[in-house]
């Protein structure tokens, strides 16, 4: 008789003993995840107490490596397993509402601040992949079909662009970074703030976490430098991360103008291409 997905699941959490042998587990699909995530229940809980999910390796190994060296402020491994395909993560269930657009906690911030200075080291940067110019690209433009012709010649102008961006990377700091900011990957409750879903952590220019989600110079901006340069013990280079900053900020564009597109907002996709392009020319 084939396992259930509730009896995998405490049979997990009975091998990380934190569940008692006679506990019961019942699970509650979060509506509008884009993968299968849980709210599992034990007993007769009212309030979920764990969240399972679908994973990666990726996302497993940040987690526990930011773990192993003392960071807080992101979602901690409860147990996972990664011999299921595609393996499993159980973390424990979190407060808090999802962040929004133009703004980011502090304390999400903060967190940032201090991952990007600790995983700067190349020497705890093994085992992650580097950011895919290509697979991003492959994102923009592998269906130009959702593009209404108005918007096409803009977009190949980008495409067009690839190299620029390849060669800037490698003069770019690398660190570890989440590669997926935006609202729903962080939960804010009072002061607290946890950043979830590492799904796509990798090795990468740090301000692409900060650039979906804040603008440059804005208040989250500058907290953000105070951050580096306490965590770091350096003066924030200003100059030198204008540039870093407009190369982010054009990626992370790219990487989600598709969306608006796809979902018939043809204008909102129209005005992401055209701030790729203000970026572009001031990186050319």
């Amino acid at each position: 008789m084939k396992e259930s997905p509730a009896d995998a699941l405490k049979a997990l959490l009975l091998g990380a003993c934190v569940l008692r042998p006679e506990s019961a587990c019942r699970l509650a699909r979060i509506e509008g995840s884009r993968s299968y995530v849980y709210e599992v229940f034990v007993d007769d809980d009212t309030e979920s107490r764990f969240v399972a999910k679908m994973s990666n390796r990726a996302e497993i190994r940040a987690l526990e490596a930011m773990a192993r060296d003392g960071i807080v402020g992101v979602a901690r491994v409860v147990v996972s397993d990664l011999s299921t395909d595609p393996a499993m993560l159980i973390m424990p269930s979190y407060p808090g509402e999802h962040g929004q657009f133009g703004s980011m906690p502090s304390r999400a911030i903060d967190t940032l601040a201090r991952i990007h200075v600790h995983f700067a080291n190349e020497g705890h940067l093994g085992g992650f992949d580097d950011l895919s110019i290509d697979e991003l690209f492959g994102w923009a433009f592998g269906d130009m079909s959702i593009y209404e012709p108005g918007l096409v010649a803009k977009m190949d102008s980008i495409r067009d662009a690839i190299d620029v961006f390849r060669s800037m990377i490698e003069r770019l700091p690398r660190t570890l970074v989440h590669w997926d900011m935006h609202p729903d990957n962080v939960l804010a409750s009072g002061d607290d703030a946890v950043i979830i879903d590492w799904e796509h952590a990798s090795v990468g220019p740090p301000l692409i976490d900060l650039t979906n989600m804040i603008d440059w110079g804005s208040r989250g901006f500058r907290t953000y430098a105070e951050r580096i340069e306490y965590y770091s013990g350096r003066p924030f280079d200003w100059v030198e991360k204008r540039q870093e900053f407009d190369w982010c900020a054009a990626m992370t564009t790219i990487r989600y103008m598709w969306v608006p597109a796809r979902g018939g907002n043809q204008s909102r996709a129209s005005e992401m291409a055209d701030a790729v392009i203000r970026h572009l020319d001031r990186l050319c």
